[in-house]
């Protein structure tokens, strides 16, 4: 991304260089960066452990891929070849999904040389069953990665639906496959998000036959390849809650709630302000002085939690006034260009804010640089709209403009 951010700057033309300006994104993404720096940095100080060197990867990486995505769509025909080469690897990713939940020797010895993916090993060790990790390296993160990649194929088929007339043949062969490689996650949140999105972008196409049928035939022969572990998955998720005190609630909720109730939320009730520190959850293995004792399961199993204990609620708001950055960016591509176009963003933002209440998804591997290259793309878009290309676009009727406006 990096070497792609430097190339995208200087192949600019100079007037296109002349109308970079700061926007709200980059401002909250100025003030996350700097609190999360500064409550780290408060944090090593009081608890007397080192600054975690990684703090600053996740936020400044993603907003590297925002600006990046941001500055190569000046137009609707350049958003959408920067949306097809990043979703073509999602293809790779998934083949080698279900190659690891198909016990495939090459796919496990690959992912072992050369993926960081603990709790894969570990239920190979224990012999549970298998969900794919793929090269993201755990299975939620990797089902969050497929929404992205799913979403991104949408918008390819919806803005080459308006441009062409016609499908292209590369999202319409990706759009399977990335859904196959999600069912190898057996995660139902992202699996679910995933099935949205998809429905709602064939709505948008008007329910072609020939995608519904090809899906159809995919989603048979996924079921028949993956369907005993999806079944197996679904029933310890519903069915005989372990913890007793909410055996009234699915287990994938119960055991949540234990974990929110016995440990999680006891840990940010002492240090509310600024939390323990971003590497909290490896706090024992470092050695550090002082540690929040609650802790004994490796996660706190939600995306919101996680920034409250690591950086508290200083923390929290400023990824909150992140997110909400993220949210005017798409209600002003939906305002500026097309509806259909932002709708699939629109699903994929609330649907990721919601499930992130049960996972952690944007501080996993999985997450945050497809995100933020979409909502830069979508920027980008929104951006250009009283620019000459895009009114050329619309004037040669190769997209239809927004109701109410001429």
């Amino acid at each position: 991304m990096a070497v792609a951010f430097g190339l995208a700057f200087v192949t600019l033309r100079a007037d296109e260089i002349g109308r970079l300006r700061l926007g709200a994104v980059d401002v909250a993404f100025a003030l996350f960066i700097f609190v999360k720096v500064c409550v780290e940095l408060a944090n090593a100080s009081d608890l007397n452990h080192s600054f975690y060197s990684a703090t600053l990867l996740i936020p400044v990486a993603s907003y590297v891929a925002f600006l990046l995505a941001r500055q190569s769509s000046p137009s609707l025909r350049h958003a959408v070849q920067l949306l097809r080469w990043i979703s073509i690897p999602a293809a790779g990713v998934a083949l080698l999904a279900a190659l690891q939940v198909a016990r495939a020797p090459l796919a496990a010895q690959f992912i072992s040389n050369f993926v960081s993916a603990e709790g894969y090993e570990r239920r190979l060790e224990l012999g549970w069953a298998i969900r794919g990790t793929s090269t993201i390296g755990h299975h939620t993160a990797l089902g969050g990665y497929f929404v992205c990649m799913t979403t991104i194929v949408c918008l390819d088929l919806l803005i080459s639906n308006k441009l062409q007339k016609r499908l292209p043949v590369t999202p319409l062969v990706l759009l399977p496959v990335v859904l196959v490689g999600q069912l190898t996650s057996l995660t139902f949140a992202t699996i679910a998000l995933s099935a949205i999105i998809t429905l709602v972008t064939l709505v948008l196409l008007g329910l072609r036959p020939g995608i519904v049928v090809t899906l159809g035939v995919v989603t048979f022969a996924a079921w028949r390849l993956f369907g005993a572990e999806l079944e197996s998955r679904l029933d310890s998720q519903t069915i005989g809650a372990a913890n007793q005190q909410y055996s009234w609630l699915p287990e994938t909720i119960s055991y949540r709630m234990g974990i929110w109730t016995r440990e999680t939320i006891p840990a940010i009730a002492e240090r509310p302000l600024t939390g323990w520190g971003i590497d909290v959850y490896a706090g024992v293995s470092k050695g550090w002085p002082v540690f929040p004792t609650q802790l004994s399961w490796g996660s706190p199993e939600s995306e919101y939690l996680r920034t409250l204990i690591s950086g508290g609620l200083l923390a929290l708001c400023a990824q909150l006034a992140l997110f909400i950055t993220a949210a005017a960016v798409i209600v002003a591509l939906w305002r500026g260009l097309s509806g259909a176009i932002a709708t699939p963003v629109a699903v994929m933002f609330g649907g990721l804010l919601l499930i992130s209440l049960l996972h952690s998804h944007f501080n996993n591997p999985g997450v945050p640089y497809p995100f933020w290259l979409i909502v830069g793309a979508c920027a980008g878009l929104a951006a250009a709209t009283n620019q000459e290309k895009l009114r050329t676009e619309l004037k040669n009727g190769l997209l239809s403009p927004p109701s109410g406006q001429k």
